[in-house]
């Protein structure tokens, strides 16, 4: 009964740990299509200022959700920016599949003792 338990926990913190990893990885990505789409506007334009406004409220929401990366933005004439590719967001995204790994390892290793308890 406890392995059962203790096996479910682990394998939600594992999705959970998965779903992290992926949404950022997600998320990072997006921004990075937004942020091109930016820069092949002209700056000024109706067009430019709506994509500007949007990669910004992308880059708030991103901050909010993974406060980590708040330090890394930069305001660049008011275009709030992040070097996604930059050693530091890939390092925060690196550790985030690391915790997924781990989390994924324990709720296997959770499964044999299981099913070694049977």
């Amino acid at each position: 009964e406890k392995i059962t338990e203790a096996t479910k926990k682990a394998e939600e913190s594992a999705n959970a740990a998965k779903e992290a990893y992926e949404e950022l990885n997600n998320v990072l990505a997006s921004l990075e299509d937004k942020y091109e789409a930016l820069n092949e506007l002209r700056r000024g334009t109706e067009e430019w200022n709506a994509a500007m406004k949007e990669v910004n409220a992308s880059v708030l929401e991103l901050i909010t959700k993974y406060p980590e990366l708040a330090a890394l933005v930069k305001n660049v004439n008011g275009i709030l920016e992040l070097d996604i590719n930059s050693n530091e967001v890939q390092n925060i995204l690196k550790n985030y599949e690391n915790k997924a790994t781990t989390a994924q390892s324990a709720a296997l290793g959770s499964k044999v003792e299981q099913s070694r308890a049977k």
